[in-house]
């Protein structure tokens, strides 16, 4: 190593690398260790460690990056990338080069501080025939996902200060329109939760809230518990598919579906039946689960709807009867 050099480069480093590298913080700067702190929010960020090999210039600077919030397989992969960049630096100065490499990979990719979510959705979301279009500098995912002749695409875009923001999407499918807009509200109630305390706190709760990373919960509901289950989803009344095998995003009455709060889809028909039907003295549980069923549209009182069961059944008698009479 030249001590000469490294010397220079220690005092020039120490005099000017702030003003050099917008965004980077000197921590130390020593001949046997330079630190710098790279920071755009509270969670992309990391500190790179450097130190002169035997060697130096004529080989690269030996580097380690730390981080609470980024991924040591992306910290790894941060080092490779700048230690390939800086053997076109071989026997020049090469700290404020890596300096600035480090410093543009951490501004300009927003998916930094999410890349094992990106690698899940990746990974486990995309099947064949699906497509997947990613757009760092813009933290753009962009998602088309298929099953059947149903399809879901879905345009997630993850904010400069993830996770403490959530991401935010917008959808668009072949399903009914009501069913999307379920979908869409449940996955924004998601996001919602991952970065904002509950209002009522439990006891379990006591310690500060800290937010949640939303990317890997809101694109599995989309995918997971929407496109993939509901095309082949069936009555757990009349046991038939819920929803048409041509898509349709308007439903005809004769074929109008409800989703209830536990998840699961009923034909409207069925659903009406099973509510109205007796045994009234305890809440209807789900046919598959076993789940009390909430819905606003039978959100009446169990003595209710056994009065109007029973009138309903009289009104029947009285026109069995009337008919029976008439010879009808």
């Amino acid at each position: 190593m030249s001590r000469e050099m490294s010397t220079k480069e220690v005092a020039f480093v120490k005099n000017n690398l702030e003003k050099e590298v917008d965004g980077a913080t000197l921590i130390a700067c020593y001949e046997s260790l330079v630190q710098i702190r790279f920071k755009r929010t509270d969670y992309r960020q990391l500190v790179l460690s450097i130190q002169f090999p035997k060697e130096y210039p004529d080989s690269v600077l030996l580097l380690e990056a730390k981080s609470k919030t980024i991924a040591d397989e992306l910290l790894a992969g941060i080092i490779k990338v700048t230690e390939e960049h800086l053997q076109t630096f071989k026997g020049k100065p090469q700290i404020v080069a890596a300096a600035r490499f480090v410093r543009d990979f951490i501004w300009e990719n927003r998916f930094v501080v999410c890349s094992e979510e990106l690698s899940y959705i990746k990974k486990e979301l995309v099947n064949v025939g699906d497509v997947i279009k990613v757009k760092q500098k813009l933290g753009v995912i962009q998602l088309k996902a298929v099953r059947n002749k149903y399809n879901l695409e879905c345009k997630l875009t993850v904010p400069d200060n993830y996770p403490g923001e959530a991401v935010s999407f917008v959808v668009n499918s072949n399903f009914p329109s009501h069913l999307e807009k379920v979908f869409v509200g449940h996955a924004t109630e998601m996001a919602r939760q991952c970065v904002e305390p509950p209002i009522l706190k439990k006891k379990s709760q006591a310690m500060e809230f800290v937010p949640k990373p939303s990317l890997k919960c809101v694109s599995s509901y989309l995918v997971e518990d929407c496109l993939r289950k509901y095309p082949t989803e069936r009555c757990p009344c009349c046991k038939k598919p819920v929803l048409p095998e041509e898509p349709l995003t308007e439903l005809p009455p004769s074929m109008a579906v409800e989703l209830v709060y536990c998840g699961h889809l009923y034909h409207y028909d069925c659903l009406d039946l099973l509510m109205k039907s007796p045994p009234f003295g305890e809440a209807k549980k789900c046919l598959n689960c076993g789940k009390r069923i909430f819905h606003e549209k039978w959100n009446v009182s169990a003595k209710l709807m056994e009065e109007r069961w029973a009138h309903q059944e009289a009104r029947k008698r009285e026109i069995d009867e009337v008919t029976d009479f008439l010879g009808l």
